[in-house]
């Protein structure tokens, strides 16, 4: 039996029901969650699949900067083995409600700087925690219907457990969209995993701009520690990202003081779990290219890049990723590491070997005008498709 809250999905000064093994708390205040921030971190670090995007040191300050109001999210828990033991979190899942034409969804939340929507459900018991807060959906009433998930793994154990369930529950799902994106996985080291993924041609081609490069000046590559103030690297970051293409189409974080304001704040909170590192390239103390990364569980995410477009000719932006491929193979326990872009994406394509598959799906809570909903999904893309030729 799964204890339900308000019938609107919002949380309530009311007290949970705690008479059953599992159930779901749903809260739409940040500093609800803060209060919940300890146990929240063990769940991600025991996640099946890792997302730093829903960890609470980028989810809670992505939910002060943006649309506060309108994201609610679902706890799912479990009682502990004994009537002593403190309940355990399981799951979390960040809900916004939308509407895609005239269907009304509730849908995993994806801000601008979100790149991975897979929820973060528990080593374990992945299979119980989807039928839990599938059945909670299924009986709120007064909420939508359907629900998607988008920007989820498609190829991991997270989308292993969502087949059980889907199975068990004979559901209705539509994959609405997947795509392939870079991923990297080290091989013995840096040099071996180049030689297997680059040609002869493009190694030989980015030493001799390295040599171009180091006759301007003395060029030199530098990593954040944890000891050193992250703030001074989020700062050079801004600013080298300000000063190209994306500050002129405004689309650098340092356009709105709410992202750049989010950057700063993501970056120290991840450093105070030390889940955030800096690569620079630098040009006589200058920084030409800056990367940053943040790692959560066995996993690494390529967040952002910027360099210094006057030296374009030299590619540091292409020099740095080099380095990066250094750098991931130097992080002990780190197993690969997720690009967060576009797919065939023009220079990382180039560089990394391996895919990751990111998928949109779309499902039915089980009620009749979910069921209906979703059915009807594949017919209406023929349709779209047919008038479009």
């Amino acid at each position: 039996m799964v204890a339900l809250l308000a019938g609107d999905g919002k949380s309530t000064a009311a007290p949970v029901k705690r008479d059953a093994e599992w159930w779901v708390e749903v809260h739409d205040q940040p500093s609800e969650l803060a209060a919940r921030v300890a146990m929240w971190d063990d769940l991600a670090w025991n996640a099946i699949e890792p997302n730093p995007f829903y960890e609470s040191s980028m989810l809670l300050p992505a939910m002060e900067r943006f649309h506060e109001d309108t994201v609610s999210v679902a706890l799912v828990y479990r009682s502990g083995a004994r009537p002593k033991d403190p309940a355990e979190l399981c799951g979390l899942f960040p809900f916004v409600i939308q509407r895609h034409g005239g269907l009304k969804v509730r849908s995993l939340w994806k801000h601008s700087y979100c790149f991975l929507c897979t929820p973060l459900v528990r080593q374990g018991v992945a299979v119980d925690t989807l039928r839990t807060i599938w059945n909670w959906l299924e009986k709120d009433r007064q909420g939508p219907a359907v629900w998607e998930m988008p920007h989820v793994a498609a190829d991991g154990p997270f989308q292993q457990a969502l087949v059980d369930v889907t199975l068990e529950r004979k559901a209705l799902t539509y994959v609405a969209h997947q795509y392939n994106r870079a991923l990297l996985r080290p091989r013995e080291n840096a040099e071996a995993y180049c030689a297997a993924h680059m040609t002869c041609h493009n190694r030989q081609e980015l030493r001799r701009q390295r040599r171009r490069l180091s006759e301007r000046g003395r060029v030199e590559v530098r990593t954040s520690t944890p000891t050193q103030d992250m703030g001074v690297w989020a700062d050079q970051f801004l600013a080298l990202e300000a000063g190209g293409w994306k500050g002129k189409e405004q689309s650098a974080l340092a356009a709105a003081e709410a992202d750049a304001t989010y950057f700063r704040l993501i970056v120290a909170h991840a450093a105070v779990k030390n889940q955030v590192g800096f690569l620079g390239l630098f040009l006589d103390d200058r920084p030409i290219a800056l990367k940053v990364n943040f790692l959560s569980g066995a996993g690494s995410f390529s967040f952002k890049i910027a360099f210094d477009e006057s030296l374009s000719k030299f590619s540091p932006g292409v020099q740095l990723e080099l380095e990066n491929i250094d750098w991931v193979h130097q992080q002990r326990g780190v197993e690969w590491m997720d690009s967060c872009a576009k797919p065939d994406h023009f220079m990382i394509g180039r560089l990394w070997g391996q895919q990751r598959t990111i998928q949109h799906l779309v499902l039915s809570t089980g009620r009749r005008w979910g069921d209906l909903g979703v059915a009807s999904m594949p017919a209406i893309r023929a349709l779209r498709r047919l008038f479009r030729r």
